[in-house]
């Protein structure tokens, strides 16, 4: 008997969306596939200030441009 476990990689960048279809990505599947959507495609980001260390610097760095809050870190009612 053989059984195998699959994992997801994580993205720190939480504004990291599919180029093919739009949606919001939480990782990368260790099939090769984003997750949640399932396609074969690379990501773009939504944020193009974000870094590592200090996250979206969108409103210190180019001034008023607030990307969407990533639905990971919205607060629940």
């Amino acid at each position: 008997m053989t059984s195998r476990i699959h994992g997801t990689v994580r993205f720190a960048n939480l504004y990291l969306v599919c180029s093919l279809c739009g949606t919001r990505t939480r990782g990368v599947r260790d099939s090769g596939v984003l997750d949640p959507c399932n396609h074969d495609a690379s990501v773009r980001s939504l944020c193009p200030s974000w870094g590592p260390i200090d996250g979206c610097q969108c409103a210190q760095v180019l001034g008023r441009v607030d990307p969407e809050t990533p639905l990971d870190v919205q607060e629940q009612p």
